[in-house]
């Protein structure tokens, strides 16, 4: 059947309508695809921005804890440490408590101690006076730290008169100018080791430091 008169130049309207259909369509899903992706987009800007706020704040904190106000410094000037002759810091009160329990925190945190784990604090310290601390700084130190001069000086004495050097120098003294008897050999080791009280007549040890003995040759 031929067509009607002006059918040929018919705009398709039933084609225009599924085209436009068609293109709500699409339109929606990629509305509703940017509206996700602008929610993450916005969730992930909010994550980052809270991280760098904890960041921040723990940052600020830690600076707070391990810096020091000017009038701060200016009052711990006025009253420096002291080491009293018990090796405690010279200063009445809680203060001296709170000096040493705030070297300690600002140690564990720049040497990664924990309260598990603090000898790497211990050993920062050690370190500084080691490289840092005069030969006299560190006498004057030694001197006063009684756990030092009582409990780690007599076991480095021990574990001397224990090792090898010492059987060595034992065995020379034993076999100089030939091998002395038992008794003469005791008679030296007691020489080096002991002397007359001030009564002059009970034996004591030789002392180098208030109850530290000098190294005593082999039994």
């Amino acid at each position: 059947m031929p067509p009607r008169k002006g059918q040929k130049n018919r705009f398709p309207v039933n084609r225009f309508l599924a085209i436009k259909r068609n293109q709500d369509v699409q339109l929606a899903c990629a509305l509703v695809k940017d509206k996700e992706y602008v929610a993450k987009a916005k969730k992930i800007k909010r994550l980052e921005s809270k991280a760098k706020l904890i960041a921040d704040k723990e940052s600020q904190g830690f600076q707070e804890k391990a810096s020091f106000s000017n009038n701060l410094k200016t009052r711990r000037q006025l009253l420096p440490t002291v080491l009293s002759d018990q090796g405690q810091i010279a200063i009445p009160g809680r203060s001296g408590r709170r000096r040493q329990n705030e070297t300690l925190e600002a140690a564990k945190v720049l040497h990664g101690a924990s309260s598990e784990n603090m000898s790497p604090a211990y050993e920062g310290l050690a370190a500084v006076l080691n490289s840092k601390a005069s030969v006299a700084e560190l006498f004057n130190i030694i001197k006063k730290c009684k756990k030092i001069r009582y409990k780690a000086i007599p076991m480095l004495r021990k574990n001397f008169e224990k090792s090898l050097v010492n059987f060595v120098r034992s065995v020379n003294i034993l076999c100089k100018d030939g091998i002395v008897s038992k008794q003469k050999y005791n008679a030296i080791r007691s020489s080096l080791s002991m002397c007359f009280d001030e009564s002059g007549v009970c034996h004591k040890h030789i002392n180098f430091m208030t109850n530290i003995s000098v190294p005593r040759l082999f039994t």
